[in-house]
């Protein structure tokens, strides 16, 4: 680089590397030493000629002179560049490896400048050194690259093969190896969807680049509370459904300004942000699907940018395993539930042969045994009288909810609670929220009582 400057006519040359649809500056060399900023100096900018210049030389692999640059219609984006650095003439050149344009070699003048043949074929010359340099290291750095990438394979599926029951250490172990593996990597979230197509945050970890780059803690603390904690959604009304739409990885290089993002993924953008302090982000959201089934997304954000395809592809290698995780975790609980569901089942059968005549009792035991198969804190078994329903057996309730139920059953013909809407309709009954429920007849109960969902079934 430094040869290259002093050899040729400049005030500043520098050298960009090609990945994927981007390219990124990676070295520089000033005449005087004296600081000019580099905008994105080692971020991916992307290869566009509607936005700058070396774009024209990475898409049509010949060189670019301009020996004045004023009155040239030049992109916005481009001349604002030029004329904060002062640039007046431009020499660009393309770097070939393997008929390909892997980087240029760009040399700038901060006065009007015509170079010469001679001028042009030496800078030629050291371009195509530069080219052999760059593709050796580039094969280097490929070669080191995938041996990191196959050992951080390799130590997801250890964990996936230690945790059978719980994905959790899986998706913790894919979110470290996001951070070793890319560079620039802020944070990654796995998102997963249940049988009622709700969405929930399975795991969120901010990176501890991010964590030191940000700051301060609270702030910190406050986005991964958030994050943790956020509330569940609907699949239909969430970024998710999009990504399952279009069944591939979707990438969003700036998640705040950019026109394609989703309506929610900007907003938890500018959340984060705010809290931060960083301008914005950008994110690769990859779904998680087993023979056709919509498990959740897994996440990736990093600073503004274009993915390469190297790093796509990668996300989707851990989406794999984190797929592969999720149904370890999904078989282990339904073998384990039932289990128990035998177990409760023989339990129950064992009741009946010792309280032939001791109905409380069998009632008891079954009703522990439902609770306990559905996860739920109460439960209770209803005897129908008439027009009402007079509770026969109940567990997990506190006194004051069994006092309040035995002063004021559920009425069948007024069907003003889910137990006695099972008994009029004969069908199972089921109801989300009873505290949100404008017609839920029974909310007094409810505020006694504490519970949010309810199950009916009739007998």
């Amino acid at each position: 680089m430094f040869s290259v400057q002093r050899l040729v006519p400049s005030q500043l040359v520098w050298l960009g590397y090609r990945r994927d649809s981007c390219f990124q500056v990676v070295a520089t060399a000033k005449r005087d030493q004296a600081l000019i900023e580099i905008p994105d100096h080692g971020s991916l900018l992307p290869i566009d000629v509607a936005r700058n210049l070396p774009s024209r030389v990475f898409i049509g692999r010949e060189l670019l002179h301009i020996p004045d640059m004023n009155g040239l219609a030049l992109p916005p984006e481009a001349r604002e560049v030029y004329e904060r650095r002062g640039v007046r003439s431009l020499l660009i050149l393309p770097l070939m490896w393997s008929d390909q344009c892997s980087g240029v070699l760009a040399i700038e003048h901060d006065r009007p400048y015509a170079y010469d043949e001679d001028e042009v074929s030496l800078a030629q010359a050291m371009a195509d050194q530069a080219a052999i340099a760059l593709g050796q290291s580039r094969l280097f750095a490929d070669v080191q690259q995938a041996k990191r990438e196959r050992k951080a394979s390799a130590d997801v599926l250890e964990v996936v093969s230690s945790s059978t029951g719980d994905p959790v250490p899986v998706f913790d172990a894919i979110l470290q190896r996001f951070e070793q593996l890319i560079h620039d990597a802020m944070g990654s979230t796995v998102s997963l969807v249940d049988e009622h197509d709700i969405v929930r945050v399975g795991h969120f970890r901010l990176s501890e680049a991010a964590r030191r780059l940000f700051g301060p803690k609270d702030a910190v603390r406050k986005v991964e509370e958030a994050m943790r904690n956020r509330p569940p959604r609907s699949l239909v009304a969430s970024a998710s459904n999009d990504v399952f739409q279009d069944g591939r990885t979707r990438v969003f290089p700036d998640v705040v300004n950019g026109a394609e993002t989703p309506d929610e993924i900007r907003a938890t953008g500018v959340f984060i942000s705010s809290l931060l302090g960083a301008r914005t982000y950008a994110l690769a959201v990859t779904p998680l699907i087993k023979d056709g089934r919509r498990l959740g997304t897994i996440s990736l954000a990093c600073t503004p940018r274009q993915f390469e395809s190297r790093e796509i592809h990668l996300i989707e290698s851990f989406a794999h395993q984190a797929v592969i995780a999720l149904e370890n975790a999904r078989l282990f609980r339904e073998t384990q539930e039932a289990l128990a569901r035998q177990t409760a089942t023989a339990d129950v059968l064992k009741a009946i042969s010792r309280s032939t005549f001791d109905l409380p009792a069998l009632m008891k035991t079954l009703i522990t045994a439902v609770a306990g198969l559905c996860d739920a804190p109460m439960g209770g078994i209803f005897r129908v009288e008439g027009d009402l329903c007079i509770p026969e057996a109940l567990v997990g309730l506190s006194s004051s909810f069994a006092d309040h139920l035995a002063t004021h059953p559920p009425s069948v013909s007024r069907q003003d609670g889910i137990t006695a809407r099972a008994a009029a309709t004969g069908q199972p009954t089921q109801l989300l929220d009873a505290s949100s429920d404008a017609g839920y007849m029974r909310s007094g109960e409810q505020e006694v009582g504490g519970y949010r969902t309810l199950l009916g079934v009739p007998i």
